[in-house]
């Protein structure tokens, strides 16, 4: 388990998927266009079998005083999926800068367990607070896409 100041940072894991889905609130759900809690839990059970098999990295968030799963960062094959990147908050930790506060450690994790050396992302147009806060992490922008929703900022991580 990685830790930072607030966040606990750890591996997705059964024994978490309870107080993953107590907060992946209808707000986050919308926000990631997820359509029900259900849908959500079979995503889960299969990135723990993906993770397991080295397929993608599921990071979960964990309040460091409740103790409780409070978001998610994951990174994904970049042969398999366009927009790598991953991630979500309970809307009660949104503008907080606990994204800024788990990315160095999250992206050393990933970098020294692959052979990449860079991610990327993809922020709708209208999603102004996750397209500034992920370039606040550091990353850069790689243009304007059409997406699968519409217009899309296209970003990348850099190893340093």
């Amino acid at each position: 388990m990685l830790k930072t100041r607030r966040i606990w940072v750890d591996f997705l894991k059964p024994e978490y998927f309870a107080s993953y889905l107590e907060h992946f609130s209808p707000r986050v759900q919308e926000q990631v266009r997820v359509s029900s809690v259900d849908q959500e839990l079979a995503y889960l059970k299969h990135q723990y079998g993906s993770q397991t098999r080295g397929y993608t990295h599921f990071y979960c968030l964990i309040d460091s005083v409740i103790e409780e799963v409070v978001g998610a960062l994951e990174i994904r094959n970049p042969l398999q999926f366009p927009g790598q990147l991953y991630c979500w908050f309970h809307e009660s930790y949104w503008g907080r800068g606990y994204l800024s506060e788990v990315m160095p450690c999250i992206s050393q994790d990933y970098f020294e367990r692959t052979d990449y050396d860079s991610f990327n992302a993809r922020v709708d147009e209208g999603n102004k607070r996750s397209y500034y806060g992920l370039k606040k992490c550091g990353f850069f922008d790689e243009g304007i896409i059409n997406g699968p929703w519409g217009v899309q900022y296209a970003l990348r991580y850099l190893k340093t």
